[in-house]
């Protein structure tokens, strides 16, 4: 993916993306915000497979639907260059224990993809 001339596809989102979303203006609710990839969304079935990504901003708190997760349009995503492994210690720790902590807030199929991810790279930070 060329960050100046594409925008991501869901494909380009897994699970633990560090992000910036820019909702289209009609999306009032949705922050202009940093946040996470907690999953690609959307039926597996359809033609459109996954055309969606589920987005905690973890900045807003725990992960409540509506309030701090969203479903957002890969169009609206920006890739951010600090991942899960190179954001500053006190960041990437607040952020895992909210996401144990919360780790009812959404299905577990849900947010498995994303505590996988964040457990990977806390085992990859450790070493």
């Amino acid at each position: 993916m060329n960050a100046t001339t594409e925008r991501p596809t869901p494909a380009d989102l897994p699970a633990g993306t560090l992000i910036r979303v820019q909702p289209h203006p009609r999306y009032t609710r949705i922050p202009a915000s940093n946040g996470i990839v907690v999953t690609p969304y959307g039926p597996e079935e359809t033609a459109h497979t996954r055309d969606m990504v589920l987005v905690w901003f973890w900045g807003l708190g725990a992960p409540v639907p509506g309030t701090s997760v969203h479903l957002i349009f890969p169009a609206e995503i920006t890739p951010l260059h600090t991942t899960l492994d190179t954001m500053p210690a006190p960041v990437f720790d607040t952020l895992a224990q909210t996401a144990v902590a919360h780790r009812d807030a959404l299905p577990w199929d849900d947010m498995k993809p994303l505590a996988d991810a964040i457990n990977a790279a806390a085992q990859r930070r450790q070493s």
